[in-house]
């Protein structure tokens, strides 16, 4: 029965490999939501004791939406509660004191098997009479999100954990295989990528001279990803009225432009508003400079 409780933190931790994966595709870069939560049932072959089915208590920091082309290294922590009476047959039969080991957690991301190992950490059975809680927490490989529109699909697999009773220092090694249990949907997160905010940052340099202002404006991606394509808007006022308007396309990331006959005195402002791409959201910048 030890192996029962065993059993069952392996199926937590195979669920948090699981969800963790999950997570993976989801997130950190992307907008960040409430911690999602999971419940799920695995089906795992104990030793001596066959088939047995447990639950796990999933959470994750995934979020919901990841700016495309970015990528998220999410966290994942499965919390699952052997009952008492199993727990009592570990201390009894086994006189087991602790339990640690690993678990190789698979889940299919939009249809593809990853699998994490999940660092079991050392965890007390506790006194006679007691639940024991046995938590894991693994940080999955960084998933990519893709075009825009795209939805990241992550759902459970098979679990295999190599698990440890250990008794007065003596570890008695165990492999429990788990399937997740029929009848229930597996899918434990969708992640929609969206488009990557971009930065309109803008600069001039007036000649007074040439009595002309000089500017330059570049685009970039927040994440860095995407290359911006696509328009930027000019608006030059001076004070509140509109002088001078044009419109430039991007050539690797940045326009330019001269305002030229700028002889009156004054406060003048450039507005440059990009309108965004297909994988870019709008964004604009401003820059001033006066005329003496």
């Amino acid at each position: 029965m030890s192996m029962g409780s065993t059993r069952a933190r392996l199926r937590a931790i195979a669920a948090t490999g699981v969800l963790a994966l999950a997570a993976g595709s989801a997130t950190v870069l992307g907008t960040a939501g409430a911690a999602s939560a999971q419940t799920l049932s695995f089906d795992c072959n104990v030793p001596i004791l066959g088939t047995q089915t447990f639950s796990a208590n999933i959470t994750s920091n995934a979020p919901a939406q990841l700016p495309t082309g970015s990528s998220a290294t999410p966290t994942v922590t499965t919390v699952l509660t052997v009952p008492a009476s199993l727990a009592d047959l570990m201390r009894s039969l086994l006189s087991a004191d602790h339990v640690d080991g690993v678990i190789h957690s698979t889940a299919l991301v939009n249809g593809v098997a990853q699998v994490v190992d999940l660092t079991v950490p050392l965890t007390a059975v506790g006194a006679s009479g007691t639940d024991v809680p046995l938590s894991a927490t693994g940080t999955l490989a960084p998933i990519t999100a893709g075009a825009p529109g795209t939805v990241t699909t992550v759902a459970a697999g098979a679990q295999d954990a190599a698990l440890n009773l250990i008794s007065a220092g003596s570890p008695s090694a165990f492999d429990v295989p788990c399937t997740p249990s029929a009848g229930q949907t597996l899918t434990l997160a969708k992640i929609t990528s969206v488009k990557d905010t971009s930065r309109t940052r803008a600069k001039a340099a007036y000649s007074k001279a040439k009595h002309q202002a000089a500017v330059t404006v570049t685009v970039a991606s927040i994440h860095g990803v995407v290359k911006p394509t696509g328009k930027v808007k000019l608006v030059l006022k001076r004070g509140s009225k509109k002088v001078a308007s044009v419109t430039r396309t991007l050539k690797s990331g940045k326009v330019a432009n001269a305002f030229k006959n700028l002889r009156k005195a004054g406060s003048y402002k450039v507005t440059a508003s990009y309108a965004g791409s297909s994988r870019l959201k709008a964004s604009s910048g401003t820059v001033k400079f006066r005329v003496r």
